[in-house]
């Protein structure tokens, strides 16, 4: 492997310049486009934007990889909204989920020297140097145990745990810059909302021993048929470095390109519909980090899934009041006349302010989350429900929001 390859940029004068040099082609990119799109008749300009658009996300996702951890985990945050991008970006800044630009082997084997002393030839009867994944915070490298159990050793980018409150700093800087470029960006405050709980979340998840005791907690207490959760390998495990029996399967993508039938996918679907509802309200614990790569799929039909350094415990409260509001929402839609009991559980949860009255709310707020409401409840109006007739989370166009931001808590 080329020593050049996955270098880190770790100064702040660096990666501040690699933002600003992204923020610089995209606003170039962006300004060629107007010009070419002006020349175009009508028919020509959406593939035209397309194509702009995929171009923005190659600039953009070639930025957060090199920046790598928390600029990775971002842009695995951003292919998953929908309502934040246009799809062309978001399918460029999924590459994040399961690709990156690899470490090369010197930082490699530095980590293992920092976190074990000795060097990973020592640990593992075979150990590949070149990653075949990548994980927020880190890269997968295969690797086999002297007693011959294939292992997925999870290693984190040397510097993150220091860099995450300036990377935080500089992210905020160029979502904005990027949001010049397309007409489909969300307003800045969402991005911030959002940033700002990734922020407290990396804290948790660059500590790969607390993954690994939440990684044990599930593969106990997960007690579902046709689920794989890896067995930590805890000798092998520290701070930097988290080592699990590798689970054989493909990523979705990959597993899509097999040209599965409707039933294998409806099987597989029902199986991560159970996983999520039963973690939610039996476990009271919630896998928070639901991006592609974290699922598996296996040759024997169940369902590898990985990654628990971002988990969210539940209290029988929140549960509780969950519940209400679910079922509240159906009877509203099914019968109506149920908007008290709605406004009040959303006092309770602090999602709207004390002063909206239920006047204020059917006026003002209602006619715009209606969708959101809807989406949400869809699945269980009926007994059964099928998946592949349900819409894309509705998008709500930011200038309609501004009007009801006072309304709701922060």
């Amino acid at each position: 492997m080329n020593d050049e390859v996955g270098k880190i940029p770790t100064g702040k004068i660096t990666r501040s310049a690699i933002t600003g040099i992204t923020a610089a082609k995209a606003g170039i990119k962006h300004l060629s486009y107007i010009g070419k799109r002006k020349l175009l008749k009508k028919n020509l300009q959406h593939d035209e934007q397309e194509r702009h658009e995929q171009e923005i996300g190659k600039i953009l996702y070639n930025a957060l990889s090199q920046l790598r951890g928390t600029a990775l985990k971002v842009s695995q945050m951003l292919s998953l909204e929908n309502g934040f991008l246009p799809e062309s970006i978001r399918k460029e800044l999924s590459k994040a989920c399961h690709q990156v630009i690899p470490l090369n082997r010197a930082l490699i084997y530095k980590v293992f020297k920092n976190e074990f002393n000795v060097g990973y030839e020592k640990l593992f009867k075979s150990f590949d140097s070149k990653a075949f994944a990548a994980a927020s915070l880190g890269q997968v490298h295969r690797a086999l145990s002297f007693d011959g159990k294939e292992l997925a050793v999870k290693i984190q980018y040397p510097g993150i745990a220091s860099s995450i409150k300036s990377d935080i700093r500089i992210i905020r800087g160029l979502i904005p810059a990027i949001a010049a470029t397309t007409f489909m960006l969300s307003k800045n405050d969402l991005f911030q909302i959002v940033i700002d709980e990734i922020e407290e979340r990396l804290y948790e998840e660059v500590d790969y021993l607390h993954e690994a005791k939440q990684t044990e907690w599930f593969f106990k207490n997960l007690l579902l048929k046709n689920i794989k959760i890896p067995r930590i390998i805890k000798v092998l495990t520290g701070q930097r470095v988290l080592t699990m029996e590798k689970i054989p399967g493909k990523h979705i993508q990959e597993w899509l390109k097999t040209n599965p039938s409707q039933e294998e996918k409806d099987y597989f679907g029902q199986i991560l519909f159970d996983f999520f509802l039963y973690s939610t309200f039996e476990l009271k614990k919630i896998h928070a980090d639901p991006h592609p790569g974290n699922f598996i799929f296996t040759d024997d039909k169940n369902l590898g899934i990985i990654d628990f350094g971002c988990v969210k415990s539940l209290n029988s409260h929140e549960l509780t009041q969950f519940c209400s509001l679910l079922k509240a929402l159906v009877k509203d839609h099914q019968n109506g006349g149920n908007t008290h009991e709605i406004v009040s559980i959303y006092k309770d949860i602090g999602m709207i302010t004390d002063n909206v009255t239920v006047d204020i709310y059917k006026r003002e707020i209602e006619p715009i989350i209606r969708p959101v409401q809807y989406w949400f409840i869809e699945p269980f109006i009926n007994e059964t429900f099928d998946f592949s007739k349900k819409e894309p989370f509705p998008v709500i166009p930011p200038y309609k929001s501004i009007s009801i931001t006072q309304y709701f808590n922060n």
